[in-house]
């Protein structure tokens, strides 16, 4: 007699199938999970250290500045649409671009050497669609890069014993704040200190200038298949908000 094969049964065939089946599917949910983490944590990382950046700026220049009617001025680039790309500042400053130490007149009192402009603006070659979040400022696209430009207007502003030198606030200003062509400054005047912003608005609360800057978290929403650069971001989920407040000493 021929000794009898050993095999699977149709059930066990059928159970193992299953099991393999259950297996790879809490495989595929955990391996799903975590590229969920992994995107929300760098999405949002990378959106945090861009408002820091903006912020220590902010913090490094405002400090030092005056605030009155003459000296700290806000304005802010136009979408074509006719919302607010993001609040703009432009102020007077003490501080003297080649030490970066703080100049006084011989009085002791600050000596204001330049011109201060911070703004936002999406870069001309920007896709995405603009649009308004409501309030009047642009709120779809979260591309924006903070410019920091810095001028001496008028008579060369270089020696605090020559009174009449000293730096004022052009009422022009404005007229500074030019759109970047791409996303790389290459410009002795205007620096790029942050990208991927939403949102930078500025409000004076008597000696207080209180700043609010958004950034959205890319990796997060396209994860969570948000339509970026279609629709309306200021709250949405993937959005990180920072306030910060900062009290001019002169």
């Amino acid at each position: 007699m021929h000794p009898r094969r050993a095999g699977l049964s149709l059930l066990e065939v059928v159970l193992t199938s299953v099991f393999f089946a259950a297996l790879s599917l809490v495989a595929w949910l955990a391996m799903s999970s975590s590229v969920s983490i992994w995107a929300r944590a760098s999405g949002r990382d990378e959106a945090h250290r861009n408002l820091i950046k903006a912020i220590s700026w902010f913090r490094r220049d405002l400090v030092s500045a005056r605030l009155s009617a003459t000296t700290f001025q806000q304005s802010a680039l136009q979408t074509t649409s006719g919302c607010k790309e993001g609040d703009a500042i432009g102020f007077l400053s003490p501080i003297d671009p080649g030490s970066d130490q703080l100049t006084t007149k011989t009085d002791g009192t600050p000596f204001m050497m330049r011109t201060i402009v911070y703004y936002l603006a999406a870069p001309r070659q920007d896709p995405c669609q603009q649009g308004s979040d409501g309030s009047g400022y642009e709120g779809f696209c979260p591309h924006k890069i903070l410019v920091r430009r810095v001028l001496d207007s008028g008579t060369p502003t270089l020696d605090p014993s020559q009174m009449a030198s000293e730096e004022s606030l052009d009422p022009g200003w404005p007229n500074w704040l030019e759109r970047p062509d791409s996303f790389q400054l290459i410009d002795e005047q205007r620096q790029l200190l942050a990208i991927n912003l939403l949102t930078f608005r500025v409000q004076e609360q008597g000696p207080v200038v209180r700043i609010e800057l958004r950034a959205v978290s890319l990796l997060e929403a396209r994860q969570k298949r948000v339509a970026v650069g279609t629709v309306n971001l200021s709250d949405n989920p993937a959005t990180v908000r920072r306030l910060v407040e900062i009290i001019p000493r002169n």
